[in-house]
């Protein structure tokens, strides 16, 4: 993989290692990091947001910061096992990497932070730490709470333009899913919608209409699994395709090529979901491809 800007300082390393961006390096170094315990401790004592895996958040006050710590796990049954494997730091290095090119490049994505591991009694803990994205709100969360037409559309208008914005600048999920969007605010009032959580993702690279596609829609049927569609509805899904393509009727065009593979794929999860096919609200071709009402 080709390098980019990112550089990690060594702050320990054996049965502690703890690597860092420079410009967190004297911050962290006056800290108690290295001692055996001290990355339990943080994580007993300072937990973050709920997610599929433990997340913690570290307080960095002399730089006006935080670092948003997650531990590193295998997803789907695998991740379930007691005995489970934790991913190697070269995945998680690889991880760190491809979020700096991307963040390199203008996508929404958080700025890497650290690569912390620890081995006791023969297991071991990998954790990942970015630059705690504040104010913010999983998509999941917000649309759960979002009361008003006027708040959808605003917010997923953002979420949809920072969903572009990361595979116009070569990036691709590999778990596009509501929790792993962020919603926030931006300088000007505006919303900024930020991608999470690219764990297993590829270095930067064109991103085909196709790819786009199944992206987008596995993000609509991680809201089906949530429940949360029908708070979205055909007008919001018709508003976030539309802030997608932002007026590429080309772009759009090859979207909806793609649309009845990708409406197949979404028939055949639907049995998995709780509640079936009624937890559905299925994006129909004619709506996606008009415009949504202003």
């Amino acid at each position: 993989m080709p390098s980019s800007s990112l550089r990690l300082h060594s702050l320990c390393e054996g049965a502690v290692t703890l690597r860092c961006i420079e410009r967190f390096a004297d911050a962290l170094a006056q800290r108690d990091l290295c001692r055996p315990g001290a990355l339990a401790q943080i994580f007993r004592d300072m937990p973050g947001p709920s997610g599929r895996a433990p997340t913690a958040v570290l307080r960095i006050p002399e730089l006006g910061e935080r670092i948003l710590l997650r531990e590193l796990r295998p997803g789907g049954f695998l991740g379930k096992l007691p005995q489970r494997r934790n991913p190697g730091p070269r995945r998680a290095l690889e991880e760190l990497e491809v979020t700096a090119r991307l963040r390199e490049v203008g996508a929404p994505v958080p700025e890497p932070a650290l690569l912390w591991s620890e081995t006791r009694a023969g297991r071991g803990r990998l954790v990942l730490g970015t630059v705690f994205v504040e104010d913010s709100a999983d998509a999941l969360a917000w649309l759960t709470h979002c009361n008003s037409m006027t708040d959808l559309r605003a917010g997923l208008t953002a979420l949809a333009a920072g969903v572009r914005a990361f595979h116009d600048a070569g990036g691709s999920h590999p778990d596009l899913q509501i929790k792993n969007l962020l919603i926030s605010p931006g300088a000007d009032g505006e919303r900024i919608g930020t991608l999470i959580d690219l764990s297993g993702a590829p270095p930067p690279a064109n991103v085909p209409p196709a790819r786009r596609m199944r992206e987008l829609m596995r993000l609509y049927r991680s809201a089906a699994k949530r429940d949360v569609l029908t708070r979205v509805g055909q007008l919001g899904l018709s508003i976030f395709l539309s802030a997608y393509t932002a007026g590429d009727r080309s772009l759009r065009r090859a979207l909806l090529t793609a649309l009845p593979t990708e409406l197949a794929r979404v028939k055949r999860h639907a049995l998995l979901y709780p509640r079936g096919r009624a937890s559905l609200v299925a994006p129909r071709r004619p709506v996606l491809s008009g415009r949504a009402r202003n």
